[in-house]
């Protein structure tokens, strides 16, 4: 995808069985905001922009740049992380009946 706007790079951090995985995607679009949520805690509102060949779930967690090679699951959360966020929704986009892009966020 050439667009002149996704010319960030993103870590995306991906919890399963056999570890944490962790993916570097470049050509990506991420504004994030930080804010209070209803229940009084600090919560990260995203928008991602990945190309189509990405790999990303809700659930998964999103870091603003390159980010560590290893993390701790249980402490790397968005609360005590600047720039991590924790996606919410993933949508694919199409254009043309071809996948173009991947939308992923929190509201």
């Amino acid at each position: 995808m050439a667009n002149p706007l996704c010319t960030q790079t993103v870590t995306v951090y991906s919890a399963a069985d056999q570890g944490i995985t962790r993916q570097v995607v470049s050509g990506c679009f991420y504004q994030y905001q930080r804010q209070l949520g209803i229940d009084g805690l600090e919560d990260t509102k995203f928008l991602l922009i990945l190309p189509a060949d990405a790999n990303i779930a809700p659930g998964d967690r999103v870091y603003d740049g390159i980010g560590p090679a290893q993390v701790v699951w249980e402490a790397f959360l968005p609360v005590n992380t600047h720039g991590l966020a924790q996606v919410e929704y993933v949508q694919p986009q199409y254009f043309r009946g071809r996948l173009h892009h991947i939308e992923a966020g929190r509201r």
